[in-house]
């Protein structure tokens, strides 16, 4: 259970209208200030709480410090020189950080701290670390691949940085990273597009190469996993699943979809069963993908009414091949359901469609 912000009217890991709201960072106040009673009072002071006393429990969340004042990415000096840097998944807190922003209390209350200048050394190494526009790319691309394996090829509008990797057969591109004008940058594993969310540890959600420390640390990733043969399945399940997808665009065109009874009405037979298999395939290797799997109203629906026919044969499918929602969960579902052989499932089913969408 996440802990709850201290300050007064702040909500952040609180239930709201029985829902929970999204996770927000917090710090433990005597952890952060342990061993120093000056930055402790220092806290107690611009926390917006009279005569209170922290507990070990008690936290303060990240909406109450200046960006300043927190760390999201952690750097380190390779041996060759280069810089890796890679995102955090916790931000932490500069030593001197203090809380001074309070949104929910009377603005006397908030403080702008002063922004700390920053030496000649660390403006000239932040400067020459930045990217400022496609040509930099161009330009420096030499200096960056020097003593690499690594190989690039620039265009008018975008540059490629490729790995050749062998086998016992021949020679083929492993890892390419393709920029483009506008810096968006995309990799490919082996012809396969590695999805983007999966570089939001380097990219954030911009996904656009902003400093030479980023390209740095794609590189070293994508070097040390190039011959891993489980980061390749992925971009093979993932491709599988976009296929999918687009097939049942193209299908859809020519078939009427009625997703509440899961069924296609169409003049072709094959065309109607060849949509319910492809959404079937696609569904399943979607939750393969997933650590807590989230099963969809159709899925759920036809569980259901297996489950009903013959628990046996529902369990034999789960265990041998299927993913499908465990038996304990489907009775939670239909607990308000009196079930007798004979009796018509379509109503129930209906309703655990219904009540799965919400």
């Amino acid at each position: 259970m996440p802990q709850k912000c201290c300050v007064t009217g702040c909500r952040s890991n609180y239930t709201e209208n029985g829902g929970k709201t999204p996770y927000v960072s917090i710090f433990r106040i005597l952890s952060e200030c342990s061993g120093d009673e000056g930055k402790l009072q220092n806290w107690l002071r611009h926390i917006p709480r009279a005569d209170w006393v922290p507990s070990s429990n008690s936290a303060i969340c990240i909406k109450h410090f200046a960006s300043q004042f927190i760390i999201t990415h952690d750097s380190a000096t390779r041996t060759d020189g280069t810089t890796l840097t890679v995102a955090r998944k916790i931000p932490k807190l500069t030593k001197d950080a203090y809380p001074s922003i309070f949104e929910n209390c009377p603005s006397y209350l908030s403080t702008e701290p002063k922004v700390k200048r920053r030496t000649p050394a660390d403006r000239r190494e932040q400067n020459s670390d930045r990217i400022k526009s496609f040509q930099d790319v161009a330009d420096g691309m030499v200096s960056q691949l020097r003593n690499s394996a690594w190989k690039h090829v620039t265009t008018a509008d975008k540059v490629f940085i490729y790995l050749l990797c062998t086998d016992s057969d021949n020679l083929q591109v492993c890892i390419s990273i393709v920029i483009t004008n506008d810096l968006q940058c995309s990799v490919y594993r082996q012809g396969l597009m590695i999805e983007p969310n999966k570089l939001k540890w380097i990219f954030g959600s911009s996904n656009k190469l902003e400093s030479w420390s980023a390209l740095t640390s794609l590189i070293s990733h994508f070097e040390s996993s190039a011959d891993k043969p489980g980061a390749l399945i992925d971009e093979k399940v993932n491709k599988i699943i976009t296929l999918c997808k687009e097939l049942l665009v193209d299908i859809s065109d020519t078939v009427f979809v009625n997703d509440h009874d899961y069924t296609c009405n169409t003049s072709s037979a094959d065309e109607g069963k060849m949509y319910r298999l492809i959404t079937h395939v696609k569904e399943q290797l979607e939750l393969v993908q997933f650590i807590r799997p989230r099963y969809s109203s159709t899925i759920l629906k036809w569980a259901f009414q297996l489950f009903s026919l013959s628990p046996p044969a529902y369990i034999f499918a789960r265990d041998s091949c299927l993913i499908l929602p465990h038996p304990k969960y489907l009775r939670s579902l239909s607990s308000c359901f009196s079930i007798q052989p004979g009796t018509s499932l379509s109503n129930h089913a209906n309703y655990l469609f219904e009540k799965a969408k919400c």
